[in-house]
């Protein structure tokens, strides 16, 4: 909650960073009162013009007796989909105001989900790849998720590297971990995200930092599956051969009793010099230390 003036002016940094970041924000920002509106009063600005290309939503508080429902909606936008922040503003004389409504409840947030038939095709493009890899990244994840998404990759022997910031989605000492693109990553993991001819992207997306600046994994033939719940893709670069509409959660839940065979080596698990090359490449870096687990 800050007031207006200088005080939305310093909270738009931490605005744009929730937008960066995907981080669910509700800020509530003060404002002049209606009837003093459009007559440049006192530190007086449009939210609509200063938080509209930073927010996912912004609402202004015209009528007392929608303050509840305005709130709910308010914290549904910025949890739902691929979170991100949310300015509702507060004029003064408005939240003065005594009314007698009954509370609108939470608006429950999906986590989509993944159907038998995107299951098997999935399946299917694991069996034909040679160098399968994963990538792991972006919000919505669970520590439950990444114990279901851990133990699906480490059972099916496929590598997995992590985007900037979100090591803690596998275990540092996983034996499938192949390390972390994007800043700080080594040329070992990045030689992982460039070669693998099958990856499967869960939670996020092939943004500007896992792929260099938009430089690397941005040939249309490159095969990319997207687990993402959020439809619109923001940040996604390069190709995209199929989405599936569901979060980590809802992945982690999907694929947890799923073991694929590899129709080239007739044994379970991605081809062995392809496992073998990735855990050596492994080695050859500083994994990412067991953390705690991940917030939603």
């Amino acid at each position: 909650m800050v007031t207006r003036g200088p005080g939305a002016s310093n909270a738009f940094v931490g605005v744009h960073l929730a937008w960066q970041d995907s981080t669910p924000l509700v800020l509530f920002v003060g404002l002049i009162p209606f009837e003093h509106r459009m007559k440049e009063a006192f530190q007086e600005f449009d939210p609509y013009a200063w938080f509209g290309t930073q927010t996912k939503r912004v609402f202004v508080l015209d009528e007392a007796e929608r303050a509840s429902e305005v709130v709910a909606e308010a914290f549904f936008a910025a949890t739902s989909g691929r979170p991100g922040p949310v300015v509702v503003g507060l004029p003064e004389d408005v939240i003065t105001e005594m009314v007698d409504r009954p509370v609108v409840p939470r608006i429950p947030v999906t986590e989509g989900s993944v159907s038998n038939e995107e299951i098997n095709d999935l399946k299917a493009a694991f069996a034909k790849a040679e160098r399968p890899a994963m990538l792991l990244g972006g919000p919505r994840w669970t520590a439950e998720a990444s114990k279901q998404v851990t133990a699906f990759a480490e059972k099916n022997g496929i590598p997995v590297i992590t985007d900037w910031r979100a090591a803690d989605r596998i275990p540092g000492n996983s034996s499938v971990n192949a390390g972390e693109v994007g800043y700080g990553r080594t040329e070992e993991s990045l030689a992982v995200l460039k070669d693998a001819d099958l990856l499967l992207l869960v939670g996020g997306t092939l943004s500007d930092v896992p792929t260099e600046s938009f430089t690397v994994r941005q040939n249309p033939d490159d095969v990319n599956w997207i687990v993402n719940i959020d439809a619109s893709l923001r940040q996604h670069s390069g190709a995209v051969t199929r989405q599936i509409l569901a979060s980590p959660v809802a992945f982690g839940q999907a694929v947890q009793i799923w073991t694929w065979a590899s129709t080239r080596t007739g044994r379970r698990g991605a081809n062995p010099p392809w496992k073998r090359t990735a855990r050596s490449r492994r080695s050859r870096t500083t994994p990412a230390p067991t953390r705690r687990a991940p917030l939603t």
